[in-house]
C-alpha cells in the first residue's frame, strides 16, 4: 500500500515537473511568437513605407518631367538646358529608388531615402526656377533683338533717305552743271558766232585787182611785158576798201597766184606759206603775204612777185585773203 501511494506521489510530482517544463516551453514559444509577430509587423510597416516612398518618388519625378516638358513646349530655345536637367533628375531618381529598395527593412535607410526625395523636390524647384530665369533672360534678349532690329530699320531707312537725298542732290547738281555747261557752250558758241560775225564784218574787201608782167632790166628798171617768156616779175596791185568795223593798224593780206594748171605758186624761201580757209576749213597755200597800214579808209597797195622761174603762158587766177577769208579775186593772162 505505502509503495503504491509513494509511486503515485512520484508520478504526480513527475507529471507536475513535466507540465511545468511544458508550460515554460509554451511560454517561451508564445514569447518568441510575439517577438516574431512584432518583427513581421515592423517589416510590413517598413515595406509599406518603402512602397509609399517609391510612389512619392515616381509622382515627384513625373511631375518634374511634365513641368520640364511644358517649359520646353513654351520655349524651344531652352531644349539643351531642359534635356540636361531631365537627365539629371532621372539619374537622381534612379539613385533614390535604389536606396529605397535596398533599405526596405532598414529604418535608417528609409529615412535617408526620404531625405534624398526632399532633395529631389528642392532640385526640381531649383531647375524650374533656373528655367524661369533663363526664360526671363531669353525674353529680355528677344526684346533687345526686337529693339535692335527696329533701331536697325530706322538706321537703314535714314541711310536710304540720306542716300536718296544725296542722289537727288547729285542729280540736281549734275543737271545744273549740265545746264550750266550747256548754257556755257551755247554762250561760247554764240560768242564765237558773234566773234565770227564781227570778224567777218571786219574783213577788208579788196577791189580793182590788177596784175601786170614786167621784165627786170639792168639797173633795176622794170619794163612791162605781155608774153610769158619775157616776164620775170609780177606786179600785183589792189584797192583795200574802207571798213569802219575793222581796227586801225596793220592788216595782213595773203596773195595766191594760181597758174594755168591750177597750182598755187609757192616758194617758201620767198615768203610762201600755208593758212586755213575759214569758210571751208581747208588748209591752203599762199604765194606771198603783205602787211599794210590801215586806217579804215580805202587804200591802194602793190606788191611784186619774182620767183626766178619761167612763167607759163595762159590764164592766171589771183586771190587775196584777209583774216582767213576771201577778200577779193581777179585774173590775168600771159601770152
Amino acid at each position: 500500500m505505502p509503495t503504491t501511494v509513494e509511486n503515485q506521489r512520484k508520478l504526480i510530482v513527475g507529471a507536475g515537473i513535466v507540465i511545468a517544463i511544458l508550460m515554460g516551453i509554451i511560454a517561451m514559444l508564445l514569447f518568441n511568437k510575439f517577438g516574431a509577430d512584432k518583427t513581421i509587423e515592423k517589416q510590413k510597416t517598413e515595406i509599406s513605407e518603402a512602397q509609399l516612398l517609391n510612389k512619392e518618388l515616381q509622382d515627384e519625378y513625373d511631375n518634374a518631367i511634365a513641368e520640364l516638358d511644358e517649359a520646353l513646349a513654351e520655349n524651344e530655345d531652352l531644349r539643351t538646358v531642359i534635356e540636361e536637367q531631365k537627365a539629371e533628375l532621372t539619374k537622381q531618381k534612379n539613385k533614390i529608388s535604389r536606396a529605397i529598395n535596398s533599405g526596405a527593412s532598414d529604418k535608417k535607410a528609409l529615412t535617408e531615402a526620404r531625405s534624398q526625395l526632399d532633395e529631389l523636390r528642392t532640385q526640381q524647384a531649383s531647375f524650374l526656377a533656373r528655367i524661369d530665369e533663363l526664360e526671363e533672360q531669353n525674353q529680355l534678349l528677344t526684346n533687345e533683338i526686337v529693339q535692335v532690329k527696329e533701331e536697325k530699320k530706322i538706321v537703314e531707312e535714314a541711310f536710304v533717305n540720306e542716300r536718296d537725298e544725296k542722289i537727288k542732290i547729285t542729280t540736281t547738281k549734275d543737271s545744273i552743271i549740265s545746264d550750266v555747261s550747256k548754257k556755257k557752250d551755247e554762250l561760247e558758241e554764240q560768242k564765237n558766232y558773234l566773234e565770227d560775225k564781227v570778224e567777218i564784218g571786219s574783213i577788208i574787201k579788196v577791189e580793182q585787182i590788177e596784175v601786170e608782167g614786167f621784165k627786170l632790166k639792168s639797173g633795176g628798171k622794170m619794163v612791162k611785158k605781155r608774153y610769158a617768156k619775157n616776164v620775170d616779175v609780177l606786179k600785183i596791185c589792189y584797192t583795200a576798201t574802207d571798213n569802219k568795223v575793222a581796227d586801225e593798224g596793220r592788216e595782213q593780206f595773203l596773195v595766191r597766184v594760181i597758174t594755168p594748171l591750177g597750182e598755187t605758186m609757192f616758194i617758201e624761201s620767198l615768203g610762201s606759206g600755208s593758212f586755213t580757209n575759214k569758210d571751208s576749213g581747208e588748209d591752203m597755200r599762199y604765194t606771198k603775204a603783205q602787211d599794210v597800214p590801215y586806217k579804215n579808209k580805202s587804200t591802194n597797195q602793190c606788191m611784186n612777185w619774182k620767183p626766178d622761174t619761167p612763167f607759163a603762158k595762159g590764164n592766171y587766177q589771183v586771190e587775196l585773203y584777209n583774216k582767213g577769208y576771201l577778200a577779193g579775186k581777179g585774173e590775168f593772162r600771159l601770152k
